[in-house]
């Protein structure tokens, strides 16, 4: 294969980009089913002193994925508002961000 004009190094880093989309589109996948599977988890997760530190993660992900080119980069800012959207059914989690 032709290396691009860039050289191997910047081949090497789309590569750890797209591996690093790759986890991050995992473990949101895996947070969504979990806060759908386990009400109990959920509660646990939106009592969290932290979970406004999620959902400023989310928020992240969001606004910097939503307008790319690449398609599994959109699907990410999809999924992470799909978990935002989520947490925002649980009563708890909506008066917690309503204290911060």
């Amino acid at each position: 294969e032709k290396e691009s004009w860039r050289g191997p190094g910047m081949r090497a880093a789309r590569d750890a980009g797209t591996r690093a989309l790759a986890v991050r589109s995992e473990l949101l996948m895996m947070l969504w089913h979990v806060l759908n599977v386990n009400d109990s988890f959920a509660e646990l997760l939106v009592r969290h002193a932290r979970a406004s530190a999620l959902v400023d993660a989310l928020l992240r992900v969001i606004l910097d994925h939503r307008r790319a080119a690449d398609t599994n980069a959109r699907s990410l800012a999809h999924l992470a508002a799909i978990v935002l959207s989520s947490l925002s059914g649980h009563r708890v989690f909506c008066v917690h961000l309503n204290r911060r």
